[in-house]
């Protein structure tokens, strides 16, 4: 539907650039009509942008890569690792007001879970072994 409409405008540029005759406005008309072919082309490439193919093991390892070390992935990765960095880290994207700043962000249940300390002070089961446990 966009790509029509899109597809349409530029066959009207085109016409009015065969009938005009003045050099700046034909230049004008032929800058439009690049960025109405670009807008074009972005269209169609998502109409016929194949499924992409995912691979769990990479999954994995990136998300256990960043757990390991969430600061050094979003100093050293793009801006495509670091909002990967944000979805693993916030439940929900950050909310920003220009008079108050950002607002009280959501931890995800990760970062929550690392962040209790109770759970380092638990001591661990022993595993039922062949002989008896120490404790009893």
């Amino acid at each position: 539907k966009k790509i029509n409409a899109v597809q349409k405008e530029i066959e009207e540029c085109l016409v009015t650039i065969q009938r005009c005759s003045n050099a700046t406005v034909i230049k004008k008309l032929e800058e439009k009509v690049e960025a109405l072919e670009a807008k074009h082309m972005r269209l169609g490439e998502r109409v016929s942008k194949p499924k992409k193919e995912y691979n769990f093991d990479e999954a994995v390892d990136q998300v256990f890569d960043f757990l390991k070390d969430p600061y050094f992935v979003w100093h050293t990765g793009d801006l495509q690792q670091k909002r990967l960095v944000l979805r693993l880290i916030f439940e929900e994207p950050l909310q920003y007001d220009r008079n108050t700043g950002f607002g009280t962000a959501k931890f995800s249940l990760p970062v929550n879970l690392s962040c209790v300390t109770e759970l380092d002070n638990l001591e661990l089961v022993e595993m039922p072994g062949i002989e008896p446990g120490s404790n009893v």
